[in-house]
């Protein structure tokens, strides 16, 4: 599976600018955003947990987190405190989950009944959501990502390599865990060398990362269920899966991948 600009382009355009900028937004970026065909690459500036953020939207069906009452960060909000409790072990602040390893028992009961009856925002379709998870689990499966399949934890990500490989990125997530990871020079001084790709650089460093993280919990392929509603064979044709496929395939003369070929984020 290669890394294809022209497909994008050809999205780009079909959709047009404005629809592409609300879309963003819709998956939560704040930062500007330039609506020109530059857009279509991936040129506009984004910060890293902006971008993780908007990938735990397709992890979650469409849908942001629960967030019961007493919580203190927003609906879109990453939580950076856990919980706060005051001098007398009262609880203050609680951003904890239910499945959180670090809480007992009757701390996790506690949880269930504070998020109970709490609807997620849906920010995207629900299977636009699911799409994107198979889309991003095939790009793994049979993309440049052989450090990532030699862990055997099934994931789902997408590279990021601007021009002049000045970033790299990769974000993933497994069916639990969800990072984002980096390498470049944001004050565009001194780039990579000309093939160091983000398959090259980060990803690798992500696929150690998360073998670590991960490789306890359990280990589901992406998409790790089919929500309801959804044919499983939907490959985003106008048929649903219900009529066979429908697909556009783009050709390249090209035999190998180009990794400083403008950006493919």
């Amino acid at each position: 599976m290669f890394s294809k600009n022209i497909p994008s382009v050809d999205l780009f355009q079909r959709l047009g600018a404005k629809n592409v900028e609300t879309w963003a937004r819709r998956l939560g970026f704040t930062t500007k955003i330039i609506p020109d065909d530059a857009l279509a690459l991936g040129a506009s500036c984004s910060r890293i947990d902006e971008m993780t953020r908007a990938f735990t939207v397709f992890a979650r069906d469409g849908r942001w987190w629960p967030r019961s009452a007493n919580a203190g960060a927003g609906n879109k909000d990453w939580v950076y405190v856990r919980r706060v409790k005051d001098r007398d072990g009262n609880v203050l602040e609680d951003n904890t989950v239910a499945y959180d390893p670090q809480l007992t028992a009757g701390d996790r009961f506690d949880r269930i009944e504070a998020t109970a009856g709490i609807a997620p925002e849906q920010a995207i379709p629900v299977r636009s959501a699911y799409l994107m998870n198979k889309l991003l689990s095939q790009a793994i499966k049979h993309g440049f990502s052989k450090t990532l399949r030699n862990t055997d934890i099934h994931a789902a990500g997408k590279t990021g390599t601007s021009s002049d490989t000045h970033d790299t990125w990769f974000i993933g997530y497994t069916s639990r865990f969800i990072s984002t990871v980096w390498l470049g020079d944001e004050w565009k001084v001194r780039a990579l060398g000309r093939t160091d790709a983000a398959f090259v650089t980060v990803e690798p460093l992500w696929a150690r990362y998360m073998y670590e993280v991960s490789r306890n919990y359990p280990n589901p392929e992406i998409p790790w269920h089919v929500p309801d509603g959804i044919n499983p064979k939907d490959r985003g044709a106008h048929s649903k899966g219900e009529r066979g496929s429908m697909s556009l395939i783009y050709r390249s003369t090209r035999q190998t991948p180009d990794p400083s070929g403008g950006l493919d984020i």
